[in-house]
């Protein structure tokens, strides 16, 4: 082994010397601060709408920056793009503070919203559509969403007497690939050109769950984006003898997990369920306890309840409820994917349906777009507290608020119309903030009992996106010593 000369073995040394002072157990490692990233870039892309066969459908828009707690200014830019390949055609949005694009009749429209600026941290977009009479008769609305690479829904249905359509969209200037997965009561869908399904560039895809799953029933859909981002939306509509049975968006509900929350069941005598889906290898045992207006208990029915591996099962729990609102807390020793189904019946007149998401608990401000059923029904909120006692608290772009408190345990039902209500039809957009201390769930549901039958949609509350906060950076000189 090669010596090396005096000199430089003493200049080695040298070296050490100092770096192991830096290093050494009397010297604290430096940590930089915690770095916070605003949101000043967003991107929605909305449900479908259609004036076709009398439907009266529209996208809101709203900058809630001065319902917000505390109000803050907010500035930036809007557009909208109908999402059409290459016909895609792009407007400005002038949000003061809200926008509507009304839906072209006979064109069927998916929308994207993108926002540039400090309005990105306070905007919210919400579709809704309305359908007085006919075959497709029902009120359906949803919220705008981020693209994201996984959508997941439970309780589509590909039998006969639904017409319920699965859209894509992919709002990027390349194109996506998806995969398409479908579980089922009788199992796993086997349908290979639901393997790669390609999405053009700013564009919808469409898919009829009677054509992917004929003669299946309480689907549960899996929607991964393989490459690129895209959204997804289920129609659910249902008729009988070609009258209606009423119709709404399923919105997304969370993926797979052994814990869950499912709340703003309706109010009323009409049929309420819970969809499971378990698209495990496993089978999975699964327990509900409700979440009513006068407490919290586990009936019956939802008491250890097998779902067989890659199988599907839907649940009524109509008696379970009596005329409550409410949620559904699931438990589960397998990752399950479920989502609720209250109907609200109006005899002699025809009924009309609204779907309950998964959603994690509001951590902070939900605002909703589309708060006014067009027929000037009332504005309902749906709230949970399924472990202590909460409030949240409700305003409204006119400034108006007020506070409400749900007892732990329980579910309570609030006409906030009130409280939301202003003198332009689509300004009724609000804010709900939680207050604490418990976690709290819920939805905002729209009605209106017609002369053609009963109206419904709900939407779960969630979150605006926050900002980011970056990982705090430790400065260790060990780290380049010890490296080599």
């Amino acid at each position: 082994m090669r010596r090396l000369p005096l000199a430089l073995t003493i200049a080695a040394l040298v070296i050490l010397a100092v770096v192991g002072s830096l290093t050494g157990s009397s010297a604290a490692p430096q940590v930089s601060a915690p770095v916070t990233i605003p949101v000043t870039a967003l991107t929605l892309v909305c449900p479908p709408i259609s004036g076709s066969s009398g439907e009266n459908a529209m996208i809101v828009a709203t900058n809630a920056a001065g319902a917000l707690t505390p109000p803050t200014q907010a500035v930036g830019e809007v557009r909208a793009t109908v999402l059409a390949g290459r016909k895609s055609t792009t407007t400005r949005l002038h949000l003061t503070p809200n926008a509507t694009i009304k839906a072209r009749r006979g064109v069927n429209q998916t929308v994207e919203i993108v926002a540039r600026g400090s309005i990105a941290a306070a905007l919210a977009a919400d579709q809704l559509a309305e359908t007085g009479t006919g075959r497709y008769r029902g009120l359906r609305g949803g919220r705008c969403e981020t693209p994201g690479t996984d959508w997941w829904f439970a309780g589509a249905e590909g039998r006969v007497g639904f017409s319920d359509t699965l859209t894509v969209a992919n709002p990027a200037p390349t194109a996506a690939l998806v995969a398409v997965s479908i579980w089922s009561d009788k199992g796993q869908v086997a349908n290979s050109r639901l393997d790669s399904v390609r999405v053009p560039a700013r564009s919808v895809v469409r898919l009829p769950m009677a054509t992917v799953a004929p003669d299946r029933a309480s689907l549960v859909l899996h929607v991964h984006a393989n490459s690129g981002a895209v959204t997804a939306t289920v129609i659910d509509r249902r008729t009988a003898a070609l009258r209606s049975n009423g119709g709404d968006n399923l919105p997304p509900t969370q993926g797979p997990t052994r814990h869950a929350v499912l709340s703003g069941f309706a109010a009323g005598m009409g049929p309420r369920w819970v969809i499971v889906g378990n698209p495990t290898p496993v089978d999975a045992t699964v327990t509900m306890r409700l979440a009513a207006r006068s407490g919290t208990f586990t009936p019956t029915v939802a008491n250890q309840l097998v779902i067989p591996a890659g199988r599907t099962r839907a649940i009524r729990l109509t008696s379970a409820f009596g005329s409550s609102p409410g949620a559904v807390e699931v438990n589960s020793d397998q990752p399950v994917v479920s989502e609720g189904l209250s109907v609200t019946p109006q005899r002699p007149r025809r009924p009309d349906l609204m779907w309950v998401a998964a959603t994690p608990a509001l951590d902070g401000s939900a605002v909703v777009a589309a708060g006014r059923d067009p027929d000037a029904g009332p504005t309902t909120l749906v709230l949970t507290a399924p472990q202590g006692a909460t409030s949240v608290r409700v305003t409204g772009l006119s400034g108006r608020s007020r506070s409400i408190a749900v007892p732990a345990g329980r579910t309570v039902s609030v006409d906030i119309t009130d409280t939301i209500k202003t003198h332009s039809p689509d300004q009724w957009s609000f804010v709900v903030a939680p207050k604490g201390p418990g976690p709290v769930y819920g939805a905002r549901m729209l009605s209106f009992a017609g002369a053609h039958g009963a109206l419904v949609t709900g939407q779960p509350l969630v979150a605006l996106p926050g900002p980011t906060t970056l990982t705090q950076v430790r400065e260790d000189p060990r780290v380049a010593v010890n490296g080599g």
